[in-house]
């Protein structure tokens, strides 16, 4: 797998950000409890991850309109690394970066559940 710094310093960063609010990223494999507690039927669960090649608008799109807009309370919670900070270049910057290693992106899975009342 290739090495993408750029790549992992907004993961990292997503994934500092999310803690410092309180959200869990392992929230998913929960839902079955939360609907149960709630009085719900269980949970009908899917697992889906988009992934693409680095000119792939959508996951682009993706990762830099969630960076900008959690990027005022990441700042809030500590300094930002300078190569983040840069909002307006990111998306070339990341485009490049998995370009030049050839790389297909794999942004996080998420998890869906869904029930009948």
């Amino acid at each position: 797998m290739a090495e993408l710094p750029l790549w992992r310093a907004v993961k990292d960063c997503f994934a500092k950000t999310f803690e410092g609010v309180g959200l869990d990223a392992a929230f998913g494999a929960k839902l079955h409890t939360v609907f149960r507690s709630a009085g719900l039927a269980p949970p009908r669960l899917a697992l889906g991850a988009p992934l693409g090649p680095a000119d792939d608008p959508d996951i682009l799109t993706y990762v830099v309109e969630t960076w900008r807009s959690i990027f005022p309370v990441a700042q809030q919670q500590g300094p930002v690394p300078d190569e983040l900070a840069e909002l307006s270049t990111l998306r070339r910057r990341l485009q490049d970066e998995a370009a030049a290693a050839q790389a297909i992106i794999v942004l996080p899975p998420l998890v869906c559940a869904w029930a009948r009342a």
